[in-house]
């Protein structure tokens, strides 16, 4: 008796903890969208020290007042279990910034920049208002030349700016 038992309770826990798994999966990802941005930069992730992020969002707010055109940066640890591929990831970053509205809405101006340490991703979005002055293909290229090289060193704030001096010039 009690060898039956033990297999059925393991059966049990195995098809609770399925159930659990597929809950969590199910969860939307634009539930794990914070609600509002904290300002040009929303380090919610605690990569930046605070004068970082004021220097951030300096220079954000002076290209915003020069131009119009909204850069965000956001930082989130993000739980791999919602993100297994690419995919989801810029399904996220995409939901992400057209919740906030990056940009201004008649001009379709934003540029935002998702970096997410736990997963080991980070991304570009531009809105259709900039794509001209700054391609998927430029950006990518600003991903694989300067963000990503520092980031791999831990150079979050060197590389970002770095990035964001390269977007500037392209963007105007």
């Amino acid at each position: 008796m009690r060898r039956a038992v033990i297999p059925g309770i393991l059966l049990l826990l195995a098809i609770s903890s399925c159930a659990q798994g597929d809950t969590v999966a199910k969860k939307k990802l634009e539930d794990l969208i914070p609600p509002k941005p904290i300002g040009w930069t929303s380090d919610f992730a605690g990569l930046f020290t605070g004068a970082q992020v004021a220097y951030l969002d300096s220079l954000l707010a002076k290209h915003e007042k020069e131009t119009s055109h909204e850069i965000a940066i956001v930082t989130l640890q993000l739980d791999s279990v919602y993100f297994p591929s690419v995919k989801e990831f810029e399904k996220f970053s995409l939901a992400l910034f057209t919740k906030w509205g990056i940009g201004k809405k008649d001009k379709n101006n934003g540029l935002a920049i998702l970096i997410s340490p736990s997963l080991r991703k980070a991304r570009i979005e531009t809105g259709y208002g900039l794509e001209e002055k700054l391609t998927d293909q430029e950006a990518r290229i600003i991903m694989d030349t300067i963000i990503i090289p520092a980031f791999k060193k831990g150079e979050y704030f060197t590389g970002l700016v770095a990035a964001l001096r390269s977007i500037i010039k392209e963007i105007g």
